[in-house]
């Protein structure tokens, strides 16, 4: 790892620990507005870069505004960034195919990495107000059914508990009436389909993880952060009965972000790969 992407790493890491040694878990806050993109091409950041993007949004303006540019773009289209603002780092991660030594050989790909720095809305002069797409709840939960029925997965109803069993490979949520809101069954649904999507028929990832073990601590926070990606995408408001029942795993991602400076890299990246995933399904938006 060279020493800038390593720098890079400690960095955002660092963030997230001092964050969770506070008691405050940096990407819960009730909302719906839209995942961070890029306010010159719409493309929205995906993997750590939603939750560094995130974190710094929060600190700016509560969120409220999901737009980032580049200096150059910003020039480009005729905005000025404001004296004394400090840029976000983000990387952008790309395949790279080197040539092959031999003629009758094929080449070898590579992952490589780019540091570049982006500029919040709040600090770009010129920008305009951001207008969202607001969804009003009616529609926010009729694209969470779509992703829950597209999906394909089998999701039963009844009991006490929400959880996903990989061994027989279907979800179990309570009724939706024993919820104290729809955004709060919604929420639930989606964060027990990103563990769906681990199973080893589908993304393949690790669900034998005994409680507290590194594994299960990882698996929580790719479900966790990947239903709050599809959240925000379908404009689920997050709130405290979300939450209510993940408080215990803070001092299990503690330890692994202090363990291991790659852990929430690796975990956003599962994490949006698994909210790609039940985006793709037929039919889903």
């Amino acid at each position: 790892m060279n020493e800038k992407l390593k720098d890079y790493k400690e960095e955002v890491t660092a963030k997230l620990v001092s964050a969770l040694e506070q008691g405050t878990v940096p990407w819960r806050k009730p909302w719906t507005s839209s995942v961070p993109f890029n306010a010159v091409s719409g493309r929205p950041y995906n993997g750590i870069n939603t939750v560094v993007l995130m974190m710094r949004g929060l600190e700016l303006d509560d969120g409220a505004d999901p737009r980032w540019a580049t200096y150059l773009q910003a020039q480009e289209k005729g905005w000025q960034i404001k004296k004394g603002a400090k840029g976000t780092r983000v990387t952008l991660w790309k395949n790279l195919v080197l040539p092959p030594e031999q003629e009758d050989q094929e080449g070898k790909t590579i992952m490589m990495h780019k540091l570049f720095t982006v500029f919040h809305a709040s600090q770009i002069e010129g920008i305009g107000e951001y207008q969202p797409a607001i969804k009003n709840e009616l529609e926010s939960n009729e694209t969470a059914e779509r992703l829950m029925l597209n999906s394909g997965a089998e999701i039963r109803h009844g009991g006490c508990k929400a959880c996903y069993y990989p061994s027989e490979d279907y979800i179990m949520l309570p009724d939706k009436r024993d919820f104290h809101s729809a955004s709060g069954y919604y929420a639930t649904a989606l964060h027990e389909l990103i563990h769906w999507t681990g199973h080893k028929t589908r993304l393949n990832r690790d669900l034998t993880g005994e409680k507290r073990s590194k594994s299960y601590a990882k698996e929580e926070l790719v479900a966790e952060l990947g239903s709050m990606f599809l959240s925000r995408i379908a404009g689920i408001k997050q709130d405290e009965e979300v939450y209510s029942n993940h408080a215990s795993y803070i001092s299990s991602w503690l330890k692994c972000l202090k363990e291991d400076v790659n852990f929430v890299f690796k975990v956003s990246a599962e994490a949006s790969r698994a909210a790609e995933f039940l985006r793709d399904q037929k039919g889903a938006d």
